[in-house]
């Protein structure tokens, strides 16, 4: 009895002395523990327990101990190495494709912006569409680069929370730009759709003048749409965020979801179904209409 009591008095003693944080981490690891314990063989179990079968149970209740703590940061220390090279492979292979794109997008833009700056196409309507898509989609294609390298490096809340306005103001114009760009491909695209099916009034509506109207009127009902980043956009535990907001999230979800991508995106597609159709009519027209011409022609001789 005194040696079962001096036993249970040793352990208490010994449980006591055992730090708490490695107490937390052996609670945390006990289910990837388990996990790797079964897929350790039968044998690999027997083996340790036979050799520590001499040893008392204080010392066994230590060195268990010892040794789960070292295997456990051995185990974190090697994640984190995992974690660290699949980062970096992913970060570098990430950032090279997005340099790219936005590289090949920006030059894209400037020789456009530069080709319909030309004497001979300043005066044509699809050439105001054309210079300010370019100015709209290099301006997010540059923010978006910016962010997701600075975000990669993890130095994107450290920019944005320098200053208040610019964590305002760079809200508002990356969302601003994200509902301008597909608006403007539906500007173009009316134009076209325009021009196709209102042959004779092409040159009442499809003017240099309403095409810079209708640019201006698109660029500020974005800028209202996203007037809301102003608003609720603040700087909250050192994070530039929006604030937390059952109807703001709603507004959100239906901006992004509907005004930015499924109503552009069938604005155009049956834009350019009509103007394809009539197209190909016109040309079925003219193909009818030169065999007639002919057929004539051959009966007349």
């Amino acid at each position: 009895m005194n040696n079962l009591r001096e036993l249970d008095n040793g352990l208490q003693q010994e449980w006591i002395a055992v730090p708490q944080n490695i107490i937390y981490r052996l609670i945390g690891s006990m289910k990837r523990r388990c996990m790797a314990s079964d897929r350790i063989s039968a044998n690999a179990i027997i083996k340790p327990y036979n050799k520590t079968m001499n040893s008392t149970w204080l010392g066994l209740v230590l060195s268990t101990t010892e040794s789960l703590f070292n295997n456990d940061t051995e185990e974190e220390e090697e994640e984190d190495k995992n974690e660290r090279f699949h980062f970096q492979i992913q970060g570098k292979t990430y950032m090279t494709f997005m340099l790219v794109i936005a590289s090949l997008g920006v030059v894209g833009n400037a020789m456009s912006f530069i080709l319909m700056s030309d004497e001979k196409l300043r005066s044509l309507a699809y050439s105001v569409y054309l210079r300010w898509m370019a100015v709209s989609d290099s301006l997010l294609l540059m923010m978006v680069t910016t962010e997701d390298t600075l975000d990669t490096y993890n130095y994107l809340q450290r920019f944005l929370v320098s200053h208040v306005t610019l964590c305002k103001m760079w809200t508002f114009f990356l969302a601003m730009t994200y509902t301008l760009s597909p608006w403007l491909v539906v500007a173009l695209t009316l134009d076209r759709f325009v021009c196709v099916i209102f042959p004779l009034s092409r040159y009442r509506l499809c003017t240099k003048s309403k095409a810079f109207k209708l640019c201006l009127t698109l660029t500020l009902i974005s800028a209202a749409l996203n007037v809301v980043a102003l608003t609720y956009t603040d700087i909250e535990d050192d994070k530039c965020e929006q604030s937390q907001n059952l109807h703001l999230s709603r507004y959100m979800v239906f901006q992004q979801l509907f005004l930015n991508s499924i109503l552009p995106c069938v604005a155009v597609l049956i834009l350019n179904i009509v103007t394809v159709s009539r197209i190909r009519q016109s040309a079925y027209f003219r193909q009818q209409f030169k065999r007639s011409g002919g057929s004539e022609a051959t009966k007349e001789k």
